[in-house]
């Protein structure tokens, strides 16, 4: 059995190779393609070899590269996984080297990995809570401008017969040199 462990960053990877007595077979850093990872798993079959590689920002799209490639992948909880949050001297290398021999050890604190549909629905309700929050903030400055200049609005959202009422209200010469005069500072 072949243990491989993977110090993945957002352009490359480091990764070690480690048979089932621990010895290293190879070491090697590559570019996040699915071209470099087929490259360099050309070597290990599927069926005998074990990957393991933290879960970090860019996780998702390497693990569908390589269990797509059939191979067993294992995802390590990196605040769990204290052997390399703990280390003393800490290179990519030498994580990946560690993370290789925790999977030999049957050690790895696992994450769980949820179906892909599931990852897809889960980024999605993220990225829309993000949108709201953002909205909120705009909404909320917008607000804050307008009681700083103090311009009371009609109503106390900013729905579209407030913003009408508003583009009508900047109208006004004074309001448009004073917004002039602001964009040039």
């Amino acid at each position: 059995m072949n243990y491989i462990g993977m110090d993945i960053h957002k352009q490359f990877t480091v990764a070690v190779v480690k048979d089932d007595n621990g010895n290293k077979l190879a070491k090697e850093k590559f570019d996040n393609s699915e071209e470099d990872f087929s490259k360099f798993l050309n070597a290990y079959k599927p069926e005998s070899t074990k990957i393991v590689m933290e879960s970090t920002s860019v996780w998702e799209y390497i693990y569908e590269i390589l269990d797509g490639m059939n191979y067993c992948v294992k995802l390590a909880n990196p605040v769990r996984t204290r052997a390399i949050a703990e280390a003393r001297i800490k290179t990519d290398s030498i994580d990946a080297d560690t993370l290789a021999d925790l999977l030999r050890a049957n050690l790895i604190a696992e994450s769980y990995i949820p179906p892909k549909e599931i990852r897809r629905l889960r980024e999605i309700t993220r990225e829309r809570r993000t949108f709201v929050k953002q909205t909120t903030q705009i909404k909320n400055k917008i607000h804050a401008i307008l009681i700083k200049r103090g311009i009371k609005i009609p109503t106390s959202t900013l729905c579209k017969g407030t913003l009408l009422w508003l583009r009508e209200k900047l109208s006004n010469e004074k309001i448009i040199l004073h917004y002039r005069k602001l964009r040039s500072l």
